[in-house]
C-alpha cells in the first residue's frame, strides 16, 4: 500500500479471501473547494476521509467481515469499511471504490 501512496497504481495487488484480485488506483484526490468532488482512488479516500488509514485496507480484506452482492462488496471491521466495485474509471477488473472509518455525530 505504501507505494500506492506514494502515487503509483497496482493492478491486482492482492488475492481477496475469495480467490479474486483486486488492484488499487492512486487517482486523483478532487476539489477541496467542494468536498473533493470529483475524486477517485487512494488519493480522494486519504483527501476525503484523513482518519482512515489506507494500509489497513490489506488486513481489512483478509479479516472483515464481507456483505454486498454483485458488482460491488462491502469489507469491515468496525468501525472502518472498504468497498469493492468491479470495474471503474473504465478499466476492468476488481477496484478499491472507498475506504473510510465511520465516526460518530459526536466525535
Amino acid at each position: 500500500m505504501q507505494r500506492v501512496v506514494q502515487g503509483h497504481d497496482m493492478r491486482d495487488a492482492m488475492t481477496l479471501p475469495d480467490g479474486k484480485e483486486v488492484g488499487f488506483i492512486y487517482g486523483w484526490a478532487g476539489d477541496p473547494a467542494k468536498n473533493y468532488e470529483g475524486g477517485y482512488g487512494v488519493a480522494h479516500i486519504v483527501a476525503k476521509h484523513p482518519q482512515f488509514a489506507p494500509q489497513d485496507i490489506p488486513h481489512i480484506f483478509v479479516h472483515g467481515d464481507q456483505s454486498g452482492g454483485r458488482g460491488r462488496r462491502v469489507y469491515s471491521i468496525t468501525p472502518k469499511k472498504v468497498i469493492v466495485t468491479f470495474g471503474g474509471k473504465g478499466a476492468p477488473g476488481h477496484w478499491v471504490l472507498s475506504a473510510y472509518e465511520e465516526v460518530s455525530p459526536d466525535d
